[in-house]
């Protein structure tokens, strides 16, 4: 049985994403991305650490994605920072913005504010929670999962999810870089940076398929960075695509062109 919780999510100034129906029962099927698989799975990584699972799941009849977010310390995002800025940061902006679970609730929350949920990544239906009844029974019943990164002080009640368009596994191709490509800048004319673009993250008709590692542009970090730095980290799709293309032996094609730092 899922949590339902009735609050659109963040709960801070952007978009948010809305809850899932109601309580329900979720019947999951498959587990989607085994650790021990490619780590360009959907399995992300964040600060170098796997930040969710992701299951086939049977709600009500119909088939459905749910990703379940492991335990998010606020201290990864903050990770790096001069000690300075951290404290300039209110740790709820920090977990709002940062977040696994919070950054695709305000991905798709700008997605479905704009009318594209479904067009430029695959749909999302909403966010709910498992219990941790449930989380301890998916340890027991799919190999591989031992923990979901609770630190022995710590007691956590519940673990987000986010229900999505189930998509069968398929390689899109690396020559279909241009459909990607076309979803992934539309995505960054919208706000949205995606932050992952390799070939994998995307469907067979080129949609995106995780936003957990995207940020939209009123990423609390742009108040802290110099223009230089900021202008790159909203230009990380392009910046990656263009490395892409060039690993592809792909001549002629400028998706961007880094002018270096001034002065």
């Amino acid at each position: 049985m899922s949590i339902y919780v009735n609050d659109y999510l963040p709960p801070c100034e952007g978009p948010k994403l809305k809850p899932f129906s109601s309580k329900v029962d979720i019947n999951f099927l498959q587990r989607l991305n085994p650790d021990n698989e490619d780590k360009d799975s959907e399995d992300e990584e964040y600060n170098g650490q796997r930040t969710l699972r992701v299951f086939k799941v049977m709600i009500e009849g119909k088939l459905y994605a749910l990703k379940v977010f492991k335990y998010f310390d606020v201290n990864d995002e903050l990770f790096g920072l001069p000690v300075p800025t951290q404290k300039k940061i209110p740790l709820d902006i920090a977990r709002y913005h940062g977040a696994p679970f919070f950054r695709e609730c305000r991905a798709y929350g700008r997605m479905i504010d704009t009318g594209v949920n479904g067009i430029y990544a695959v749909e999302c239906y909403g966010h709910l929670a498992i219990p941790v009844t449930t989380a301890t029974q998916l340890i027991e019943r799919f190999e591989g999962i031992d923990t979901w990164d609770v630190p022995s002080n710590r007691r956590e009640d519940l673990f987000p999810a986010i229900v999505k368009e189930f998509v069968e596994k398929a390689e899109p191709g690396e020559d279909k870089w241009q459909m990607q490509f076309g979803s992934t800048n539309r995505l960054n004319e919208l706000g949205i940076v995606i932050g992952k673009v390799n070939n994998k993250n995307y469907d067979s008709k080129g949609r995106a398929i995780s936003l957990a590692n995207s940020h939209i542009l009123d990423y609390y970090r742009y108040n802290f960075q110099s223009a230089w730095n900021r202008e790159h980290a909203r230009a990380n799709d392009r910046i990656m695509f263009q490395r892409r293309i060039e690993k592809m032996g792909i001549e002629n094609v400028q998706i961007y062109e880094d002018k270096g730092r001034e002065g």
